[in-house]
């Protein structure tokens, strides 16, 4: 009787890294893609067990050497991140009775919070850059809350937009940095908590617009253009050349 590969997240020991499978009823062929260190596939239904292994062991010739730099690239002892009121360091340890990963989180003088990890030199690339990665967008979230959502609030303010603005939340999902719904409800990437300011602000900007014109239009663009004094192009562009070690 045949197996069948089913919507999950697979440690592959072949590959050393993380698969996330999404069956896709209307997908005609296999297909992945390399995100961070982690590999995402998409497979059609019925799938059997036998031919994603075979798409495993294609994955590595094809994709290994790209998955291997990518983990060579992120949070290796000696890392150190800035963002706006958080920090993250990742140090070394070899001490046997420690975890393969630890965290401690210790709170800034100026409230902000700095993240150190500590990490044994045994432990797999894979796993425990996907822990960091996920712990620093989490605690980026909290501090979002905190120091980030006054500064959005402060933009709705100033364009008068107080009573078409429902909630803000701010999320991990790496899919899109901002997001307007229209209902008035606005979603932010905790990752905006490591981009300069007027970076966060464009993004900011550029959703707030989208209570007014839900597409991209001239006249949206013009409407982002006006809330930014002229800078839209600018910094669309240094939005684009950011380049950002979290994934």
């Amino acid at each position: 009787m045949a197996l069948y590969i089913k919507s999950s997240n697979y440690f592959e020991e072949e590959l050393g890294a993380f698969v996330r499978v999404t069956v896709r009823s209307n997908s005609r062929r296999m297909c992945a893609r390399l995100v961070g260190t982690e590999y995402r596939v998409s497979v059609p239904t019925g799938t059997t067990v036998d031919r994603y292994r075979e798409l495993v062991a294609a994955m590595k010739e094809r994709l290994g050497e790209a998955a291997r730099k990518a983990v060579s690239k992120r949070f290796e002892p000696g890392f150190e991140l800035d963002g706006f009121m958080i920090r993250v360091v990742v140090e070394g340890d070899d001490r046997e009775d420690r975890n393969m990963i630890g965290v401690m989180r210790e709170k800034r003088p100026d409230g902000g919070l700095l993240l150190r990890f500590s990490v044994r030199p045994e432990a797999n690339p894979a796993k425990y850059q996907r822990a960091i990665n996920k712990k620093v967008l989490e605690c980026a979230c909290v501090i979002a809350d905190k120091f980030f959502l006054p500064e959005i609030m402060d933009a709705v303010l100033e364009l008068g937009l107080t009573s078409r603005v429902k909630s803000v939340e701010f999320t991990t999902h790496s899919s899109t940095l901002g997001r307007c719904f229209t209902d008035g409800r606005l979603e932010f990437s905790s990752r905006l908590m490591f981009y300069p300011q007027e970076l966060r602000r464009l993004v900011v900007m550029h959703e707030l617009a989208h209570l007014t014109h839900g597409n991209h239009s001239k006249e949206f663009h013009a409407l982002v253009d006006s809330y930014l004094g002229g800078r839209e192009r600018e910094l669309e562009k240094a939005l684009k050349a950011f380049r950002l070690p979290l994934f």
